[in-house]
């Protein structure tokens, strides 16, 4: 403390002033305080995790759906890219089947043209036959044996029509009887 001297000459004593303290708290208020903000830290901390845990189940998802859609989106580009490719492999194969259905009618023709030219047939018996009608026919006519000779006369002379049939006459009517069942 200091004297400190007034113009009247009197001697004062000056107190130095202090600055009102607050209240007290006991310190079992200021641990139950502490130990109630850890408990709501605690709490926070707690309900991070499961929000942390629920976001990382919904970011995984979402992970595999953006996965699943690259998986679709790249199988999509190459069933499109198949997809062409078997369009150009029909219109082939239409195409080839319409030259199939030309040549094997080219076939059948250049067969009964031979089965005409090379036995002596009427061109109604091979007209309307299918390739193992006609192969079958061949057959037949080759086991009569009676092709058509160049040249040489197969008749058997004298003038007049004939009123018994040959061998080979009554196998082409029953073959032509045969074949107009079908």
């Amino acid at each position: 403390m200091a004297d400190n001297a007034t113009p009247d000459g009197n001697q004062t004593t000056t107190v130095p002033s202090t600055p009102p303290t607050d209240k007290m708290v006991p310190e079992r208020d200021l641990v139950a305080v502490k130990e109630g903000l850890n408990k709501q830290v605690a709490e926070l901390k707690t309900e991070l995790e499961n929000s942390k845990k629920t976001a990382d189940g919904h970011y995984g998802d979402l992970l595999n759906e953006r996965a699943s859609k690259e998986a679709a989106t790249r199988k999509l580009e190459e069933l499109s890219t198949k997809l062409a490719g078997l369009e150009t492999l029909q219109t082939q194969l239409t195409s080839e089947i319409e030259t199939r259905k030309k040549l094997e009618s080219q076939l059948l023709e250049t067969k009964r043209n031979q089965l005409l030219a090379e036995y002596n047939i009427p061109k109604e018996v091979v007209a309307d036959k299918g390739a193992a009608e006609l192969e079958l026919l061949e057959q037949s006519l080759r086991l009569i044996g009676d092709r058509k000779r160049s040249g040489i006369d197969g008749g058997g002379g004298g003038t007049g029509s004939r009123t018994a049939k040959t061998g080979r006459e009554l196998i082409l009517s029953g073959l032509d009887q045969h074949f107009k069942g079908r």
